[in-house]
């Protein structure tokens, strides 16, 4: 019996929303105001002039087949003094020679660089001596390290280098060299 009246309240609840007309109510629209439009005069704007390119058509390139690439090969590995393939390569591939790769530098100019031919002007041999002079005086300064032994000795190599230069008259050489000793000094102290 209590379900009865329960449902009895529910459906007069229901009953009195929609008498009260709060379901049906709608808000009302906001209404856009009209634009009116004035008529506006239309401009003939000229085509703009764009300067003409000129076509240059693409070069055309030749690109060779693998079997011609396959039988240049063949015909360069015939060649005397060519080098030979070995027994297990395969027919289409390059074999690069071992003389074609660059040669380690092994020469003190090679590692150093090379040094100007002398036309040196007064104020460059000053400054020459002044930057190996003080090298000089910060080598005598150091204390002896064995973590950093080989760049020492590099660096007073390009120092005893740049004292031979100076002597020679090449002032912009021993410069070079100077410059060289400094960096390499600066490096290895940091």
């Amino acid at each position: 019996m209590r379900s009865a009246s329960a449902w009895k309240v529910w459906l007069a609840a229901a009953v009195c929303l929609l008498a009260s007309g709060c379901a049906g109510k709608k808000a009302p629209r906001a209404v856009m105001p009209t634009i009116v439009s004035l008529p506006v005069e239309v401009l003939d704007v000229p085509e703009p002039v764009l300067p003409k390119i000129a076509f240059v058509p693409a070069p055309a390139i030749k690109v060779p087949t693998a079997s011609r690439v396959a039988r240049d090969v063949r015909r360069i590995g015939r060649r005397p003094g060519a080098p030979a393939l070995a027994a297990g390569t395969p027919a289409g591939s390059v074999v690069i020679p071992a003389s074609s790769t660059a040669p380690t530098p092994t020469s003190d100019e090679a590692v150093i660089g090379s040094l100007t031919a002398g036309d040196d002007s007064a104020s460059t041999k000053q400054s020459a001596g002044a930057a190996i002079a003080d090298l000089e005086k910060r080598l005598a300064g150091l204390a002896p390290d064995i973590a950093r032994q080989t760049q020492i000795l590099q660096v007073r190599d390009f120092v005893k280098k740049a004292r031979e230069a100076l002597d020679s008259g090449d002032a912009s050489g021993a410069v070079t060299l100077a410059t060289k000793a400094r960096l390499l000094l600066d490096d290895s102290l940091k």
